[in-house]
């Protein structure tokens, strides 16, 4: 009985995030002076993240900012690839350096790597910071800031 409770439990939960997510979209959407079919685009790029295991709220912000600034939808839309992008190569890098790496319990360091790829930093670099900070993750800001000033600085 408590195993068919955890599991109803469970699929109740993960049933509910993804839609959560999508009526948060939603909203913001509704603020916009985006077209249907701008808006469909965002919605369809945002379900697209989530199945790759990006949480939308990563880059919900970067939607409300765009907007915030007027830009056109095509910037908008650039800026969330780029930004999503990075955030997947950032998973491969991290898994690959440690194979059980919690995502949702190391978001930090999660998008610290992908800000580093945004920042065009050398993959071999950051591979290096990140097999250095496995065991130490809450050392990782620190080496990356440290590990760059010194190549930076020769």
């Amino acid at each position: 009985m408590k195993k068919i409770v955890l599991i109803l439990t469970c699929f109740f939960i993960f049933s509910i995030i993804p839609a959560f997510s999508q009526e948060n979209i939603q909203d913001i959407l509704s603020k916009s002076n985006f077209i249907e079919t701008e808006k469909s685009e965002i919605t369809s790029f945002f379900a697209s993240i989530e199945k790759d295991g990006i949480p939308s709220r990563f880059l919900l912000p970067r939607l409300e900012e765009g907007m915030a600034k007027k830009m056109p939808f095509q910037k908008i839309m650039t800026v969330l690839e780029n930004e999503a992008t990075a955030l997947k190569r950032a998973q491969v890098v991290l898994l690959e350096a440690v194979p059980s790496f919690s995502f949702m319990q190391e978001e930090a360091v999660w998008m610290h790597t992908a800000l580093l790829f945004n920042k065009k930093v050398p993959e071999s670099g950051i591979r290096m910071v990140v097999g250095a900070s496995a065991t130490r993750w809450k050392d990782f800001r620190l080496a990356t800031e440290l590990y760059f000033s010194l190549v930076q600085w020769g």
